[in-house]
């Protein structure tokens, strides 16, 4: 962030970046509500048959905002562009009100990592607490943690409206990030907050691998739960990447040019794509209900042997058949849905 003339700029008046940016944002969150939108579409249909989908679904949901926040940036900072505003000063509250993507920046992170903490509380409970788990975490309790959820959001909105309110410093250009539409004490909580429910998510599951790494090494599924510890950590450095850049850029640490703040940006998009295919490769039901629906528009099936599997490896015979490999049973469901992947 500089200062210049009164002006707070986060951005430079540089046209050709602004465009490469506004298209970048698009295309990416294109890519990523497709992945959001087809899990959706996944979970949504194994949860006819199973009760245990619906933080998933809702997750999902979470991050399809976040892909509208994208697309939302790249179009509305490319219509300013053309319109020839995005150079003009504006207030932080003019971007709060008059640019739409920072509000959906801000829902975009906050809603998945609010899911995220109950998720943790959901692990924990189901590993250590397993008839706690049971007796508690029924559907009508996960759907009122989802309302929590809302609720929370809409509280968290309103304290950003007032932030935004607050304060006095205007914005040299109309490029509208996260910390140009809220108060510097607000975007601080944003990002540290973001940041601090995936690295929570991380310490949760590997307190649950060492705690029970016996039972979990006898039930054969220590591969499984350390790629998914795996893909926690990369999602913990791909949040912490952007706080980063834009609390050392807030806090006039450094001054990090358009482009690299830009793609900073991006990275937490990346996150939808990376876990749909860690979806395919990790999570059991998710691989059969794609496998199926390949089946039914190729005119293959799955063999029997393929539908009792917990956990499968699958190849593609020549008579185009589907047939499995069975492999050791994982954990049970309960402790299953607690180390699942998050998407």
């Amino acid at each position: 962030m500089v200062m210049i003339g009164g002006y707070r700029f986060i951005f430079s008046a540089d046209p050709a970046n602004t465009q490469a940016m506004a298209i970048m944002y698009f295309c990416i969150g294109c890519c990523a509500l497709c992945c959001n939108l087809f899990n959706v579409y996944i979970f949504y249909s194994l949860q006819r048959h199973s009760k245990k989908y619906k933080l998933f679904i809702a997750l999902e949901v979470g991050e399809i905002v976040n892909c509208i926040a994208y697309i939302s940036t790249g179009a509305g900072r490319y219509a300013t562009f053309e319109s020839g505003t995005i150079f003009q000063p504006i207030t932080t509250l003019g971007c709060f009100l008059y640019r739409p993507w920072s509000v959906f920046l801000l829902m975009g992170t906050q809603i998945p990592a609010a899911l995220i903490m109950i998720s943790v509380v959901e692990r924990l409970t189901a590993v250590f607490r397993p008839s706690t788990y049971q007796r508690v975490w029924d559907e009508k309790f996960k759907t009122k943690a989802i309302l929590l959820v809302v609720l929370l959001e809409l509280c968290s909105l309103g304290l950003a409206f007032y932030s935004a309110w607050s304060d006095t410093i205007p914005n040299g250009t109309s490029h509208c990030p996260v910390t140009a539409a809220v108060s510097s004490l607000y975007g601080n909580f944003h990002f540290i907050f973001t940041v601090l429910t995936f690295t929570i998510s991380f310490f949760s599951l590997a307190f649950v691998y060492f705690s029970k790494r016996e039972m979990i090494s006898s039930k054969g599924g220590q591969g499984y739960f350390l790629a998914t510890m795996t893909l926690t950590g990369i999602c913990v450095i791909v949040m912490g990447f952007p706080a980063i850049v834009s609390l050392g850029n807030a806090w006039n640490l450094y001054q990090a040019g358009d482009l690299f703040f830009g793609i900073s940006i991006c990275a937490p998009s990346l996150i939808s794509i990376a876990t749909t295919f860690s979806n395919g490769m990790f999570h059991k039901d998710y691989r059969r209900k794609v496998y199926q629906m390949v089946g039914r528009r190729f005119g293959c099936h799955l063999s029997s042997r393929d539908e009792s599997s917990f956990k499968d490896k699958v190849t593609i015979m020549p008579t185009t058949i589907f047939s499995s490999v069975q492999r050791k049973s994982t954990l049970t469901a309960g402790i299953t849905l607690s180390v699942a992947p998050m998407a």
